[in-house]
Parts: C-alpha cells; structure tokens; sequence
C-alpha cells in the first residue's frame, strides 16, 4: 500500500539522518544528543546491527558502563 512504501521510503531516509547526525553531535561532545538520535534510529530499525554499535561506543564514551552491557546482551 502507499503507507506501506511511504513508511519505508521515509525510514530508508531517516536511519542513515539520524545516524550522521548522532556522529555530529558525539564530535562535538554532544552525547545526550548522539543517544538520543541513536535511539530513535534503532526505534525505526530494532534489527541494525550498526545502529547498536554506534549506540554503545556513545554509552561509553560517557560512562555509561552498565548501560553499554545491556545494549551489548541484546
């Protein structure tokens, strides 16, 4: 259907978006905002493995110890 293909046209746009810009923020030590935009990505695609990756170096570069490790069980 055409929500369908809008839905997944619109989170083929919307992962890589948030994705650069989580990296942005993290440059400029920004981490609440690159958590943020991770998350938000991951809500679009639960099943990326990338999307993960780039949350927990996030989590780990401020300190989040324990939630990293969760992240890194699922």
């Amino acid at each position: 259907t055409f929500s369908e293909s809008y839905a997944a046209i619109l989170r083929n746009l919307a992962v890589p978006l948030l994705r650069n810009a989580s990296s942005v923020a993290a440059a400029n030590q920004k981490l609440e905002y690159a958590e943020k935009w991770l998350l938000q990505a991951m809500a679009e695609e639960p099943n990326n493995g990338e999307i993960y990756m780039d949350l927990s170096s996030i989590l780990r570069a401020d300190r989040k110890w324990g939630d990293a490790v969760v992240l890194h069980q699922k």
